[in-house]
């Protein structure tokens, strides 16, 4: 086992030849590294240090580009060198070292790793997080007859407008898959997200939400079919042969889609309207993020990991200001460029390693590309960088509070992993990740709690609005935060068995200073009128909060069934879209 103890600085006069380090007495060098570190928390820089875990041969890192494995002349302490001109610092923010792309450890996995990733995987596979192929086989039925509907679309809208023959003869539409689906690690209960693409011929107020809207519906297997259409990215939202799906439009400046077109060439960018921009990002992103993995089958195993981590501590949902898909993807990737050659054992771990030291709000990039703000005014509490043009930050949706809880679950898997190294002294089995995996005991973890109730007065208007309401929750967030108040917003949804009513209760945990009085009642008047603003759904949906403590909740809580509940995903719609145009 290799400690990369010496400093980088130390290292590069090795390999000019200036010989070893002069020795330094007990004393001189306590004082030396007593002062190296006051002065590194007074410049709020800090030291990479490798830990335990991080053993076998550790690189220097180096620039992608110009990385080659050479001998060392100080053994197996360093396996590759920096190919520059200057040597890096001997000590470098975690910001710096790892933010920037380009630069790899390049230590291979050993047999214990190997066996280490055998058991995870085998973790994963009894958990259900991996499709069957029956289940793989069924979905590519539905999106190719998905991918014939909108191809008989377009021609049915370029011959009802009468256009030129030309154009009726080569009318076309493809249909792409995005997000976990075109990651590879979505599991059987996930949705499909979907993108149309269309010629500039076909609207998306007048075609898709119209025309393909009445084909959909008549389409045997489709059913709950819905118009999303005031959502950031507008989509429609159905089932088809029971696989949800939710299908966006982008609208091209071309006369027609060829069948081989690449979404990647920026060209097609050009007079190309915000919606059509952000529908084509989720192919563009996940795509692009596929590209810039050195391993599709790690990046894609360890993200089949680390996403199944943060829904058990409660970390997972945009929405609700933690993050969603795209960020822990993008979080994951980095980490798979930084180890080309790791296991997913050795990627887990250095993903917590890594993420529990980074000095957030600097921003985790997968390109050597400047950031560009989405929005100037805002604060920014963590920065992931979508891989492609513009090259924005997609987790805007992070606050005080839910920065503080992400941090808090970085480093609580750091120390489990490093439990679980310490306790590993014979071959691991499948057990011994199931610590890392503990669900996050919420209501045992805070004194003081938010119960939001919502009702409706059916089930399809419950979920209009429980998605109109969902959408705002961060204006909630932030003023139990102005309190101020630590709020910890649990995304999973809970549903009373007994109650007729349509409705859906959610719990926040809350600490709060001491003697600070709480006045729900005037803070629940401001989140209606809030949610007033703009809502066009059905009349009867309302909202309630309430402040409980620990001995007032109710006992369905604790049961398994009021939370995982089948419930048709929430959306918000304008109810009658469709009907008054």
């Amino acid at each position: 086992m290799v400690l990369f103890e010496e400093s980088m600085a130390d290292i590069h006069h090795h390999q000019q030849g200036q010989g070893q380090r002069s020795p330094r007495g007990p004393k001189q060098s306590q004082n030396q590294q007593k002062h190296k570190e006051e002065k590194q928390k007074q410049s709020g820089v800090m030291t990479m240090l490798t830990p335990l875990i991080m053993r076998g041969q550790i690189c220097q890192m180096i620039p992608v580009a110009t990385a080659q494995e050479i001998g060392s002349p100080i053994g197996s302490a360093v396996r590759a060198i920096a190919v520059a001109p200057v040597a890096p610092p001997a000590v470098m923010p975690m910001s710096v070292a790892f933010s920037r792309p380009g630069f790899i450890y390049l230590d291979a996995p050993t047999e214990i790793d190997i066996a280490r990733t055998y058991a995870l995987e085998q973790f994963q596979a009894d958990a259900g997080l991996i499709l069957t192929k029956e289940d793989g086989k069924k979905r590519r039925a539905v999106l190719d007859q998905l991918d014939q509907i909108v191809k008989r679309w377009v021609r049915r809208v370029t011959w009802q407008r009468q256009l030129s023959d030309d154009l009726k003869e080569s009318s076309n539409a493809k249909i792409f898959i995005f997000g976990s689906c075109q990651l590879g690690v979505h599991g059987p209960e996930a949705d499909i997200d979907a993108l149309c693409v269309g010629p500039s011929h076909i609207t998306l107020e007048d075609d898709f939400f119209i025309v393909l809207y009445n084909m959909l519906k008549h389409t045997p297997g489709v059913s709950e079919l819905q118009c999303v259409k005031s959502a950031s990215v507008p989509l429609m939202r159905f089932k088809f042969s029971g696989i949800s799906i939710d299908l966006v439009y982008a609208r091209l400046s071309l006369r027609s889609i060829p069948e081989d077109i690449y979404i990647l060439d920026e060209r097609l960018l050009e007079n190309l309207d915000d919606t059509s921009m952000k529908s084509l990002n989720g192919y563009r992103v996940t795509t692009r993020i596929l590209q810039l993995v050195p391993n599709i089958e790690t990046f894609r195993s360890t993200l089949r990991c680390i996403k199944f981590w943060a829904k058990r501590r409660g970390v997972y949902s945009h929405i609700f200001g933690f993050l969603g898909g795209v960020h822990w993807a993008v979080l994951v990737a980095r980490i798979c460029q930084l180890f080309p050659h790791a296991s997913v054992n050795m990627l887990v771990a250095r993903f917590f390693w890594i993420y529990t030291q980074w000095q957030w709000p600097t921003p985790v990039t997968l390109v050597d590309a400047q950031p560009e703000q989405c929005d100037g005014d805002r604060h920014y509490h963590m920065q992931i960088i979508i891989p492609v043009h513009p090259y924005s930050c997609c987790s805007y949706n992070v606050t005080r509070s839910t920065l503080f809880k992400l941090k808090l679950e970085f480093s609580r898997g750091w120390n489990t992993i490093m439990k679980m190294e310490t306790n590993w002294c014979s071959l691991p089995n499948i057990a011994d990740w199931e610590s890392l995996f503990e669900p996050f005991p919420f209501f045992t973890s805070y004194d003081y709690f938010i119960q939001i109730y919502l009702r409706a007065s059916d089930e399809d208007a419950l979920r209009s609005w429980r998605g109109w309401v969902e959408s705002r929750f961060r204006h909630l967030l932030l003023r139990f935060e102005k309190l101020p108040a630590y709020c910890d917003p649990n995304p999973s949804p809970y549903f009373e068995e007994n109650c007729s009513e349509p409705h859906c209760h959610f719990f926040w945990g809350l600490r709060l200073k001491k003697n600070l009085c709480v006045d729900m009642a005037a803070l629940e008047e401001e989140f209606r009128v809030y949610l007033s603003n703009g809502y066009e759904g059905q009349p009867g949906c309302d909202v309630y909060l309430t402040l409980l403590n620990q001995f007032q909740l109710p006992s369905f809580v604790y049961s398994k069934s009021s939370e995982l509940r089948e419930h048709s995903k929430a959306y918000w719609t304008n109810e009658n879209y469709n009907h008054h145009r």
